[in-house]
Parts: structure tokens; C-alpha cells; sequence
């Protein structure tokens, strides 16, 4: 009877395996693609910047043809070109800001919500299938110490989990 609960364990461990290693590959998966995802929402904030800077390069062409005009369209064109320059990179650092902001937090909700999901779907194959082969070989008070104990183990390895994420 003590070899049928040692191979029991060892079915259990090796299921716990292989649900560990499918699920991680899909997790990898999915947080690769985010990755990408967030890795295009940031080219397409430089390529924001870079228009930005481009606008601003095109407006200091125009101020150097501007030149042979005297004093007051001078300094006005300055102070214009430079507050303009100032309102397109501000708001050029706010939406790059915005978005990593919004990618961090996107891509931590996820990744929080794909180890929750992993644990509970192995939680929940361990006990139906731990529950079904001790019936079959323990008495009911066996049973009851048996479950308590795993549960525990299953408690303790979340934990670790959770702590690894």
C-alpha cells in the first residue's frame, strides 16, 4: 500500500511538471507578444518625437530666412519658435510617459493574471486528482490527514510562487 501512495506522489509531481512547462511556454508567448506591443507604441512615440523635431527644424529654417528683416519680426520670431519648440517637446516627453506608464501597468496586470490563472488551474487538477486516487486506498480519518497535509504543501508552493513573480 506505501509503494501505491509513493507512485501516486510521483503521478502527482509528474502531472504538476507538465502542467508547469505547457503553461509556461503559452505565458512566454503571450508576454512576448506584449512585449512586442509595447515595443511598437514606443517607436510610434519617437516617431512622434521625430516629427516634432522635424517641425521644429523646418520652423528654424524659416527663421534664418527671416534674418534680413530688423528688430521687432526678429525677437517675436524667436520667442514664438522657442515656445513652440518648448509645447512639442513637452508634449512630445507627456505622451511617451503615457505610455510607458500605461505598458508597465498593462503588462503587470497580465502578467499577474497568467501566474493566478496558472496556479488555480493546478491547484485545482492536484486536488481533484489526488482526491480520487486516496478514496479509492485510504480510510476516511487517512483521507482527511492526507488532504490537510497536501493542502498545506500546495499553500506553501503558491506562496513561493507569488514571491518568485
Amino acid at each position: 500500500m506505501s509503494w501505491d501512495i509513493a507512485f501516486g506522489f510521483i503521478n502527482l509531481f509528474s502531472l504538476i511538471a507538465i502542467l508547469y512547462i505547457a503553461l509556461k511556454k503559452r505565458a512566454v508567448v503571450f508576454l512576448s507578444h506584449r512585449s512586442e506591443q509595447i515595443g511598437r507604441d514606443i517607436v510610434e512615440a519617437e516617431q512622434k518625437q521625430e516629427t516634432a523635431e522635424s517641425e521644429l527644424n523646418k520652423y528654424r529654417k524659416h527663421l534664418t530666412e527671416f534674418a534680413s528683416e530688423k528688430g521687432f519680426l526678429l525677437e517675436t520670431s524667436e520667442r514664438e519658435g522657442k515656445r513652440y519648440q518648448e509645447t512639442i517637446l513637452q508634449l512630445a516627453e507627456e505622451e511617451i510617459k503615457r505610455l510607458f506608464a500605461g505598458a508597465e501597468r498593462t503588462l503587470s496586470a497580465e502578467k499577474q493574471r497568467v501566474l493566478e490563472q496558472l496556479y488555480i488551474n493546478t491547484v485545482n487538477r492536484l486536488i481533484d486528482s489526488t482526491k480520487d486516487r486516496l478514496r479509492k486506498k485510504l480510510k476516511e480519518e487517512e483521507h482527511q490527514q492526507l488532504v490537510f497535509s497536501s493542502v498545506k504543501n500546495l499553500e506553501s508552493f503558491a506562496h513561493e510562487l507569488f514571491h518568485r513573480a
